[in-house]
């Protein structure tokens, strides 16, 4: 029952930060649903994670996929070829943002594009190369 409890109290401080350290690029998610793409949340992230990211109710996002239920994790192809089969796209109409060269750089091998994330700004300029268009009002 401890061990439980504690688990569940470090896996929703661990979602809260990593929310907040994230904020903006889940507005910038709901600016493209907003312009008509569609949305995928690719994460490598465990069950009590999984919990707390669906209490929010994150309606930006057409597919999620979560590495806990698909039993693979990035940078195994397998995982990437889900996200597409479930948002219905071929990999070179997708994109990929991510931190790690590593999950960019397997998603390129097969044939998505990728976004290995500076901050917002930069991944607006690399979208714009790519035809994404951005609602104005995000770059502030």
């Amino acid at each position: 029952e401890y061990k439980s409890l504690l688990s569940h109290h470090y896996a929703k401080k661990h979602f809260e930060r990593f929310i907040h350290q994230k904020k903006e690029m889940f507005q910038l998610a709901t600016n493209l649903k907003n312009n008509g793409y569609k949305i995928g949340f690719l994460s490598n992230t465990e069950l009590p994670m999984l919990k707390y990211f669906k209490e929010q109710q994150y309606a930006m996002f057409d597919v999620t996929v979560f590495s806990c239920v698909e039993g693979t994790v990035k940078p195994e192809r397998k995982i990437y070829k889900i996200l597409l089969k479930r948002l219905g796209v071929e990999a070179y109409e997708a994109v990929l943002i991510d931190d790690i060269k590593e999950y960019i750089n397997a998603a390129q091998d097969i044939g998505m594009n990728g976004i290995l994330f500076e901050n917002l700004q930069q991944v607006i300029r690399e979208l714009g190369r790519f035809g994404v268009k951005i609602n104005k009002k995000l770059k502030k």
